[in-house]
């Protein structure tokens, strides 16, 4: 049991960094907010590029993170860069308030040649699913995902689903591990 929203955040970005590897060099944080996931990742060595919808947001990471490469954009829209540009690309915690998901993943694997993480609050929580706190869908919240949801709007676009970790507990987010068809077999 966690006993602030502090523990149970990095706790989830700890799982995160476990599964990304240190081998990867460029990595693209897809909601990045104000760079939270590079301040987790301290001195992993990681070339490291962000988008956000909130010009906030990413005023904050460019101050925290000059040498790193932070831009506004909608998830929900074409990303600026080439198909296979990053080893890693992360999104966690954004799929659930966007309108569009389909394009966020489908940008999220095309511009990734390596390992794709997308993390998303758990539809099957035990909180969520027989209501016994106030986490409903909101202004913000547009869809909470169940695996196979998710495992289908994934491969839909040709990813690969290697790893799923999923609890109807705690913690209430599901981390969906993805590589692209090339990879396969790899």
């Amino acid at each position: 049991m966690f006993t602030s929203n502090k523990q149970y955040k990095d706790s989830k970005y700890e799982k995160i960094i476990s599964l990304i590897g240190r081998d990867s060099s460029k990595l693209l944080d897809v909601g990045c907010g104000d760079g939270y996931l590079e301040n987790r990742l301290g001195n992993h060595n990681f070339d490291i590029t962000g988008l956000d919808v909130s010009k906030e947001c990413i005023s904050q990471a460019r101050d925290n993170f000059p040498d790193s490469h932070y831009f506004v954009s909608d998830a929900c829209e074409s990303f600026r860069f080439n198909d296979n540009t990053f080893d890693v690309v992360v999104s966690n915690g954004l799929l659930e308030h966007v309108e569009k998901p389909s394009n966020v993943v489908k940008e999220c694997l095309r511009v990734c040649k390596g390992v794709c993480i997308i993390g998303t609050p758990n539809a099957y929580h035990f909180d969520l699913y027989y209501g016994t706190q106030k986490h409903s869908l909101s202004d913000s919240v547009f869809q909470y995902y169940t695996p196979n949801v998710l495992r289908g709007l994934i491969t839909k676009f040709g990813g690969v689903v290697d790893y799923v970790n999923f609890s109807a507990f705690i913690p209430p987010f599901k981390y969906i591990l993805t590589r692209s068809n090339k990879l396969e077999g790899v």
